[in-house]
């Protein structure tokens, strides 16, 4: 919730401190299970989604499809919705 949160407020560098801790917090716990593909599958999304030039319209399409196509993937919609520009 907070990593959309400041995407949402354009904060980048709040956003990308959140990402790298939760990275850390998902390499320490071995114990999380079946939530950890889940998890990590959030993380790259928000870090592509970031990163990603919102000019370029054949990175967004290629983006777009990798989105829909990532299993499990929490907040599907909202990506697709960050993707298109819709804040």
């Amino acid at each position: 919730m907070l990593s959309r949160i400041y995407f949402e407020q354009n904060e980048i560098d709040a956003l990308e401190s959140v990402i790298q801790s939760f990275k850390a917090y998902i390499q320490r716990k071995k114990m999380i299970g079946y939530q950890r593909q889940v998890y990590q599958n959030f993380i790259s999304s928000i870090d592509k989604l970031v990163h990603h030039n919102p000019f370029d319209k054949a990175a967004k399409k290629a983006l777009k499809e990798e989105i829909i196509s990532t299993q499990p993937l929490p907040d599907k919609y909202w990506f697709l919705l960050m993707v298109e520009g819709v804040q």
